[in-house]
């Protein structure tokens, strides 16, 4: 927890990395759980709403190559802030989707576009800045300080956009746009690496990676599960977006304690076997929330999930985090795993999408299936 507090005086290094977490993850917090829901409300069927979703994960994985060539020649930090107008734009313009329904297919090509130069140059600054040997205990502790901001912005959010949907979009936009400040206060992390599209696309037909694969598409899936259906769900069982915001925040809270032990365990213990015990536990409690009825049941059953799904995340991160320190190129292994996650959403979700269509009981479906994929996790070399 020294280190948490530490982040606020000193944003150099680790401690800079925590504080940008903190202040951009409320931001994230006070609208991601809600894109969803205000599609939802907006009149998008469920459906429709995967399809969106579709369109960000291949507009994701077209985009890589594109992507890749442009962070090497402007360097991560300059990616981060490439990436703050694209999603400021992206949440101005679903302001206005009930008017101009075409920006329906306009805005998920913008998010997959900040979610790359984001998400690609965050996972490689961490990579370069954290330490192999203390790395669990790291991943831990920016973790419980993105869990700390995700207590607070859900239940905040719900409470905002209850009144007025907009203003959670801009107030959201605000803290994304402050939390990219301190990476620019960061050491400088050399530029001087290579981006080959052909050798970064040839990792995918690697005999030896297969397993690894395995476990990052059950990731893929399970996240935009949990990420599209889940708060739908939930806003279908409690009928409110303060309540459906307070499951959120509670859940993220009690998980903390889970996710900083596993954190100091994943140093000292072989992660692969935490991860391998862990996934059964999750994947049994994933499934067993679904059948939820009311705001008890919903907050006793995706506080257990919650908690178990931390006990695999911390040792699973740590590990992904070793292969891009050990691989040739930390810039292209991660290029690759994000689109290993992107192309496991993009052959998933037309299923989805098939059972939300057919099926009588869609949610218990779709959850029962990630459930059991879930169990795939255990598959990380």
């Amino acid at each position: 927890m020294r280190d948490i507090i530490h982040a606020y005086f000193n944003v150099r290094g680790m401690r800079g990395f925590y504080l940008s977490a903190f202040v951009r993850r409320i931001g994230l917090g006070l609208i991601g759980i809600y894109i969803p829901i205000y599609l939802y409300y907006t009149g998008y069927e469920i459906p429709s709403i995967l399809f969106y979703y579709f369109i960000q994960s291949l507009s994701f994985v077209l985009f890589s190559p594109i992507g890749g060539k442009l962070l090497q020649k402007i360097g991560f930090k300059f990616g981060i802030l490439l990436s703050i107008p694209f999603q400021l734009s992206s949440y101005l313009l679903l302001i206005t989707i009930k008017e101009h329904p075409s920006i329906f297919f306009i805005v998920p090509v913008l998010t997959a576009i900040t979610n790359f130069l984001f998400y690609v140059s965050y996972h490689s600054i961490f990579t370069k800045k954290s330490h192999h040997e203390k790395r669990g205990g790291e991943i831990a502790t920016l973790s419980i300080t993105v869990m700390l901001a995700g207590m607070i912005a859900p239940f905040l959010g719900g409470v905002i956009a209850e009144e007025n949907f907009s203003l959670v979009f801009i107030v959201s936009s605000l803290f994304i746009l402050i939390g990219s400040i301190p990476f620019f206060y960061m050491e400088k992390i050399s530029r001087d690496i290579e981006f080959s599209i052909e050798r970064t696309f040839s990792y995918l037909k690697k005999k030896e990676c297969y397993k690894t694969f395995i476990s990052f598409f059950s990731y893929g899936v399970e996240h935009i599960i949990d990420l599209v259906l889940w708060p739908i769900f939930i806003v279908s069982t409690v009928h409110s977006l303060e309540k459906t915001g307070l499951v959120v925040s509670i859940t993220s809270g009690i998980s903390i304690l889970v996710y900083y032990a596993v954190g100091k365990m994943s140093d000292h213990f072989k992660k692969k076997k935490i991860i391998t015990l862990a996934s059964y536990l999750y994947a049994i409690f994933y499934t067993l929330r679904v059948f939820s009825i009311n705001m008890k049941q919903l907050l006793i059953f995706d506080s257990i999930k919650s908690m178990t799904q931390k006990a695999v995340a911390v040792p699973f991160a740590t590990r992904i985090y070793e292969f891009a320190e050990k691989s040739p190129n930390y810039l292209e292994f991660t290029i690759v795993k994000e689109n290993v996650f992107n192309l496991a959403r993009i052959v998933s979700i037309p299923f989805f999408i098939l059972i939300f269509s057919i099926s009588s009981h869609p949610f218990i479906v779709s959850f029962v299936i990630t459930g059991i994929l879930i169990l795939g996790y255990r598959y990380i070399n």
